[in-house]
């Protein structure tokens, strides 16, 4: 894995839990395979600070810069944007278009609402996104794992892991092996005062990886100058789940305008203690 985290309060059950022993729908016997369960039961596709109070996620790992497995090996612990990261990918990180996004909108957040400038975002990219002690932790719900053909064999090295060739079935997989049971865990045990999700289409997915299914939420407009854009908000136990568009796509949170929007939304939650 990319980078090594200082943190050191990895939660004892990482390792322990175990692969689902049963078929259900949508997951065939061929999917789920033990070595690919614990992989997904574990920080893989996972980056930043657990500890943080802001977590970020995504359904699938489609950012340039999100954190794709060579081997489905579990994860101990998340990468984080440490100093030799940053270093090793001074070449690539100018184009993770996306993630530059969630600086705008992470800087947005510590800024005060009265400072007349914009937030330095890219001073928040360059330095502090997704550090080892940094203020956001971001995870994808499905694990990006990358596919390497072997030319002798025509196979893919993976596929003694049986790793699912379409996406619905590696959600299902997800959903009903070790990994939405890992993140709902994980988010119990760090209780982050917000967790950000991207894709309403996602929405019941991250109410059930989080904890928050049967939840009734709020709707929330946020019209800074652009179009209205449409946030479904969810609290339980002092966390807030805050569903908002893609950050791409005509109906995203793709201007700089609606992200610093955003980002000072998420602002004024945590300095109401999202309660």
């Amino acid at each position: 894995m990319e980078g090594c985290s200082s943190w050191g309060g990895y939660p004892a059950f990482i390792s322990t839990i175990p692969a689902a022993q049963s078929d259900r729908a949508g997951v065939s016997a061929g999917d789920r395979k033990p070595g690919l369960d614990a992989f997904l039961a574990s920080y893989a596709g996972m980056q930043g600070n657990p500890e943080s109070p802001v977590w970020l996620c995504e359904a699938t790992s489609r950012l340039a810069g999100s954190p794709i497995a060579a081997s489905p090996e579990p994860l101990q612990m998340p990468v984080v944007w440490n100093a030799d990261f940053r270093q090793r990918n001074q070449d690539e990180m100018p184009k993770w278009q996306s993630h530059q996004k969630i600086a705008r909108i992470l800087a947005a957040v510590h800024t005060p609402a009265t400072d007349p400038g914009a937030p330095d975002w890219k001073e928040y990219f360059q330095e502090r996104l997704y550090g080892p002690a940094g203020n956001e932790f971001w995870l994808s719900l499905y694990p990006a794992l990358a596919r390497t053909e072997d030319s002798a064999s025509g196979r893919s090295p993976h596929d003694t892991f049986a790793v699912p060739r379409t996406l619905p079935r590696y959600a299902a997989l997800c959903r009903q092996g070790g990994r939405f049971e890992f993140v709902t865990r994980l988010a119990r045990h760090m209780a982050p005062k917000i967790i950000v999700c991207f894709g309403h289409q996602h929405s019941d997915d991250y109410q059930s990886a989080f904890g928050f299914a049967g939840v009734v939420g709020e709707e929330v407009i946020l019209q800074p100058a652009d179009l209205p854009k449409r946030l479904r908000v969810f609290t339980k136990d002092g966390t807030k789940l805050v569903i908002v568009p893609l950050l791409g796509g005509t109906d995203g949170i793709n201007s700089d305008v609606l992200q610093i929007a955003l980002g000072r939304y998420i602002g004024r939650l945590l300095s109401a203690g999202a309660a």
